[in-house]
């Protein structure tokens, strides 16, 4: 998790198959806004946030592992909710976790740089990002998207473990934990 963001205290919320966990405050002691997407409708945003993330199946084929082409491998399925401030996104990426935090078992998918598989990023019929690029752009405001990753063998078992990070163009991130059920 970024430096600039450490938890003064961590609530575990349940939503559909994922159990996620949430940063509750910001270093700069500003609170970061509820997980509920009732909570979530600020009209300028200032502080990043990824206030729902959930696991959808397994069900689709819409990206390969390192093309925007399907491989014929069935996709994990999550669907995300952020806000976001008017600033660019420069880089998502979702990489498989260990209880520790620590990337493990040979799962990570990133929008830029090398030795990860490609993150596909959609929003209702938009392409946000399905091909490696150095800037995404900007995102402003509360944002639904669907993001889809290719299958690494078994990265999407029961209990694993996920980080979800959104990194700006001003060199702060935002990241988001959360647990398959």
């Amino acid at each position: 998790m970024n430096q600039r963001y450490r938890a003064a205290s961590v609530a575990v919320l349940l939503i559909g198959g994922l159990t996620l966990l949430t940063a509750c405050k910001a270093a700069t002691g500003t609170a970061v806004p509820s997980a509920s997407p009732n909570a979530m409708t600020p009209t300028n945003p200032t502080t990043p946030v990824i206030g729902g993330m959930r696991f959808v199946d397994q069900a689709t084929d819409r990206i390969g592992a390192t093309s925007p082409v399907p491989d014929g491998i069935k996709d994990g399925h999550f669907i995300v909710t952020v806000v976001l401030p008017a600033i660019s996104v420069t880089s998502i990426g979702l990489y498989a976790i260990d209880a520790d935090g620590n990337p493990c078992c040979n799962a990570a998918w990133a929008s830029i740089g090398e030795g990860t598989g490609v993150v596909g990023v959609y929003e209702k019929t938009a392409t946000i990002v399905d091909v490696k690029t150095a800037a995404i752009g900007p995102l402003a405001g509360t944002r639904t998207f669907d993001i889809y990753v290719s299958d690494t063998g078994n990265a999407f078992a029961a209990k694993q473990r996920f980080q979800l990070d959104f990194a700006l163009a001003d060199g702060t991130s935002v990241s988001r934990r959360g647990m398959i059920n």
